[in-house]
């Protein structure tokens, strides 16, 4: 785009101008013979779609794609059935700052074979409104350029705007229907360039546009850096496609999206069937997918499969429950009635199956009453309180199968009822599309929940779920307890319950498709609800988060708004806290990688100004807390295709970077779910749906987020252990403490009334190898079985000399800066968050920015390396070799990322020889290491097209030892040449901003 304010005019012009002025109508001239640049007035402001780049800045595309070709813009059509595309339109790049007060004439060559229906173009400005003000347009009959030339704000020909409407001020939008309703999708349409002008008589002369610029001198291009003496240089240059960004869209009508997503740099697709209503049963769906993702594989692009009707997943848009009512989801209500005298009772009614419980009190006590039928009755003596627990249907709307939001809710308890859901998806993939199949990387599943969100005075259930209760606690389930209670029983119960329930989602849900996922060669992904909020854990699908995501072998999260500024703050639509528990559940497990449901503006946060550089700060924040898989939804609505494909670099750049990199953080903060699982009552209000977050366990999930901002606020990269996790953790012979590909200096344990005896006794023979464990708030006293109080004392009597901080002690940095040894040190803006990584032979250093300006950071090594290191700049490409010296000085771009590299480290990971201290003597016994709890059987390794593992690195000049791509597949401890236990505490400086609340 540009700007030229410079006028000629000629008879030519003037002479049409006056027509069109005469007619008073926007009109349309065939270009037969231009009479070249002499006759060209240059308007206020140019849009010429020889630039790719002008074409990308084109968005909203609608039944359509915009592709550059042969020095224009081509317009491809979906075909929406029947050979036709419905109502195609596309918003056009802009430039900024045109006031349509003055530039009002826009002038458009186009080119097309469809002449019988008029077109529209639309705009908007800041005054405009609710209105969408239009001009109507109609085509020349002639296949060759013709000239489009309308009056933006006549209102003689203006529609679809109100009377009082005011069309001035700077144009924020404009948008182009191409035709009237619909065309036949092999229309050919093609815009050269349009151009705004101040006058009809200028207008006209944009017919010679092409050859005005044709005369011009073309800039010389930018020479190519030289990556070839950079670490993994010319795959940083230009990423694999698998390590960028997917789009997510929901089915297909064609391939020709995959071009679109392919020129806007995605590197595969999330995608499913169309959502019609033979959804899932029509063959021909099947067959356009396998086509669809046919050819996105052989254009190198990777395809995973999304798994329901929209969403929640588990339904198959209710074809699970057809024929197996069984299977429908029940949970139990709590009923509160209260009268003087006379007879206290409850029927069942609506959704209600029978009662399970009654108990009555009034001036003889309490009692329980005859349960099981559908009606209680009871005469009551004085004021009297009905307690009544009902088993019930979990859904209580009316159902429109065509419509998915009122589907009934399916039992995901139940492992048969997912194994019909298996049935019914994910082998019906597998079966219907053919050798396709095969090129499937993942599937995705989105937020399957056990139907109780916001239900308050209401738990879930599930046929059998006593017996199980019974079978694995030893005593009877006791409803009144889940709903009320303080007593230590009522705590114990509802702590068990909710680790029941949700033992048995993991067991049927994530871990019986992950299953199936394994033996069929695929991966297993999506993400749960409300990751970041513990109550929220509880209620969607019992708790112990950790284990249920950890089910998946890449575990995701939603994130519905991406800008630093929220992902740092406390809500429970995307935060900080909710990606470190999926990166946690993933790093536990053993595995690397991590997806986010990338959705940029879904709670409308983006800026306006700037969408692209709050993609780009989501990015660099949530790639270093440990996302590796992004998936994209609905990015049309905020970035042009130019904005996409600088993403889409900059996230495969950084994949680059990290690929086979593993956390080097020390730090490990205890899951005290349990601890919140017993303070969970369920007739309160707990969560995100509670508001004013007065229940102790809300206040206890807010001492939690604040305390892990804290630590990132510190630098401290840290990991959440859950007690499972911590129970099958081994102590290496160096101190640190060994969970899946983790390795800890230091365990925060905050909270945690409750812990497992096992996980506590690992903590102590942690300790007395030499780790550090540091209590926050109220310490363990309570087991998580009945009678263990006793040794709960006994264990923490051993650990009576670590470090118990409250929970708002600013003390908590300066204890961990004594237990944790990090590479580096840094002096640097409050703004910046970092991270170290470790790989074979190198070292990594992740400095994020979370503010809109650039932030200083002065990095030092601590074992005093002053040698070469290549500091990355992912967004624009650069890299640059440079010396460390006595302090590396470095300008962090606003909401980028730099990663610093320095090679020739020492690979601390090769082996582990692990230390059992025994908890009562604190003598050691030889072990193995790297043990993951609940070892499963090996997983398919991804797709890969160009993996890095294949690739030889030209490394930079640094006579380091250079950087493996292969690493093993023990626990990271320590990479750099710096010993993990040097006495450098009092050389590190780091930030004491923040404290937790």
């Amino acid at each position: 785009m540009n700007r030229n304010l410079s006028r000629r005019r000629t008879a030519f012009s003037l002479a049409l101008a006056m027509l069109a002025l005469a007619c008073m109508v926007p009109f349309a001239i065939g270009v037969f013979a231009a009479e070249g640049e002499a006759d060209y007035v240059a308007p206020g402001y140019v849009v010429d779609f020889a630039s790719s780049d002008a074409v990308g800045q084109c968005y909203d595309a609608y039944h359509l794609t915009a592709v550059p070709q042969d020095g224009a813009m081509r317009l491809l059509f979906d075909d929406n059935g029947g050979g036709k595309c419905d109502d195609p339109y596309l918003s056009l790049a802009l430039p900024a700052g045109v006031d349509c007060t003055a530039f009002h004439y826009m002038a458009m060559l186009v080119r097309t074979d469809k002449h019988d229906l008029r077109g529209e173009l639309r705009f908007r400005t800041a005054t405009t409104g609710n209105d969408y003000p239009c001009q109507p347009f109609r085509y020349q009959a002639t296949d060759d350029w013709q000239l489009v030339v309308v009056d933006l704000t006549d209102r003689a020909t203006m529609i679809y705007a109100s009377a009082g409407m005011a069309a001035t001020g700077v144009l924020t939008n404009i948008r182009l229907d191409l035709f009237n309703n619909d065309c036949p999708s092999d229309t050919l349409y093609e815009i050269r360039a349009y151009g705004l002008y101040d006058n009809a008589a200028d207008a006209a002369t944009f017919v010679h546009f092409s050859d005005a610029v044709g005369a011009e001198t073309e800039t010389e291009p930018e020479p190519t850096p030289d990556y070839s003496a950079i670490w993994r240089g010319e795959a940083y240059a230009s990423p694999a496609l698998r390590l960028r960004m997917r789009w997510l869209t929901y089915g297909f009508t064609s391939t020709a999206p995959i071009d679109s997503f392919l020129s806007a740099g995605y590197g595969g697709v999330v995608s499913n069937v169309n959502f019609t209503p033979t959804y899932l049963r029509d063959d021909r769906e099947f067959e356009l997918l396998a086509k669809v993702y046919d050819y996105a594989n052989g254009l190198g692009m990777t395809t995973w499969i999304y798994d329901e009707y929209q969403w929640p997943s588990g339904k198959a848009f209710g074809q699970v429950l057809e024929g197996h009512g069984e299977y429908e989801a029940t949970g139990v209500e709590h009923h509160r009635l209260t009268g003087n005298g006379g007879t206290a009772g409850y029927v069942c009614a609506g959704q209600d199956i029978r009662i399970l419980r009654a108990d009555l009190t009034d001036a003889a006590g309490t009692r329980s009453l005859e349960a099981g039928g559908t009606a209680v009755t009871a005469d009551a003596s004085g004021a009297w309180r009905l307690d009544v627990y009902v088993l019930r249907k979990t859904y209580s709307g009316t159902e429109n199968p065509g419509d998915f939001t009122t589907l009934r809710h399916v039992d995901l308890l139940n492992p048969e009822a997912v194994a019909r859901f298996i049935t019914l998806t994910h082998e019906r993939y597998r079966d219907r599309m053919g050798d396709a199949f095969r090129n499937v990387d993942a599937f995705f599943t989105d937020e399957p929940q056990l139907g109780n969100r916001g239900m308050r005075k209401y738990v879930v259930w599930t046929p059998g779920l006593e017996d199980k209760f019974r079978t694995e606690y030893g005593y009877e389930l006791n409803l009144p307890s889940l709903f009320s209670g303080d007593t230590d029983a009522d705590r114990l119960c509802r702590m068990q319950y909710y680790r029941l329930v949700a033992k048995l989602f993991r067991e049927s849900y994530t871990a019986q498709i992950s299953d199936w996922c394994r033996a069929n060669g695929v991966e297993s992904s999506g993400h749960l609800l409300f990751e970041e909020n513990m109550n929220d854990h509880i209620e969607t699908y019992g708790g112990d988060f950790l284990r249920v995501i950890g089910g998946m072998t890449i575990p995701g999260v939603d994130l519905l708004w991406v800008d630093p500024a929220h992902l740092m703050s406390e809500n429970y639509i995307g935060s900080t806290v909710g990606i470190r528990y999926v990166a946690s559940a993933a790093k536990n497990m053993g595995e690397r990688r991590v997806m986010v449901e990338f959705n940029p503006n879904a709670a409308n946060a983006l800026s306006a100004e700037h969408p692209l550089l709050d993609c780009v700060g989501g990015v660099s924040l949530t790639r270093l807390l440990g996302t590796t898989d992004y998936n994209v939804i609905n990015p049309q609505n905020d970035l042009t295709r130019a904005d996409s494909e600088k993403l889409n670099l900059y996230v495969g750049r950084l994949n680059t970077l990290l690929e086979d990199m593993d956390e080097a953080g020390q730090v490990a903060v205890f899951y005290p779910i349990a601890t919140v699982q017993a303070l969970h009552d369920a007739d309160s209000a707990h969560g995100s749906e509670s508001g004013n977050k007065r229940s102790a366990s809300d206040r206890l999930d807010s001492g939690f987020q604040a305390l892990c901002r804290t630590l990132l606020q510190n630098d401290y990269l840290y990991s959440v252990l859950d007690d499972d996790s911590l129970c099958g953790a081994t102590v290496a012979n160096d101190g640190c403490l060994c969970v899946g590909a983790g390795a800890y200096r230091t365990v925060v344990v905050p909270f945690a009334q409750y812990i497992s005896v096992d996980a506590l006794s690992r903590l102590v023979a942690f300790r007395q190898a030499g780790g550090t464990v540091i209590f926050v708030g109220d310490k363990p006293v309570h087991g998580l079985a009945a009678g263990q109080d006793a040794d709960i004392a006994g264990l923490m009597a051993q650990l009576a000399d670590s470090p118990s901080l409250s929970k708002n002690d600013s003390r908590l940095t300066a204890v961990l800066a004594d237990s944790v040894r990090r590479p580096v040190t840094l002096d640097r803006a409050d703004s910046v968050i970092s991270g170290d990584f470790a790989g074979a032979g190198c070292g990594i250093t992740y400095l994020a920015n979370t503010a809109t300006d650039a932030a200083q950071v002065t990095l030092r090594y601590v074992d005093g390396y002053a040698g070469e290191v290549t500091a990355y700049y992912p967004l624009s490409g650069r890299a640059e070799v440079t010396a460390a010296g006595d302090g590396l000085a470095l300008s962090v771009p606003a909401y980028e990322a730099v990663l610093i590299l320095r090679q020739g480290v020492d690979d601390h990971r090769a082996s582990h020889k692990a230390q059992e201290p025994d908890a009562g003597t604190g003598e050691a016994t030889d072990t193995t290491t790297g043990a993951v709890p609940e070892t499963d059987t090996a997983r398919p390794s991804a797709a890969t097209d160009e993996t890095a593992a294949s690739e030889t690195h030209t490394l930079a000049p640094t006579g380091g030892t250079g950087c493996s791509s292969a690493i093993g597949a023990c626990v990271p401890a320590l990479l750099l040449s710096v010993g993990v236990c040097a006495g450098v505490a009092g050389r590190c400086r780091r930030r004491e901003k923040s404290t937790f609340l």
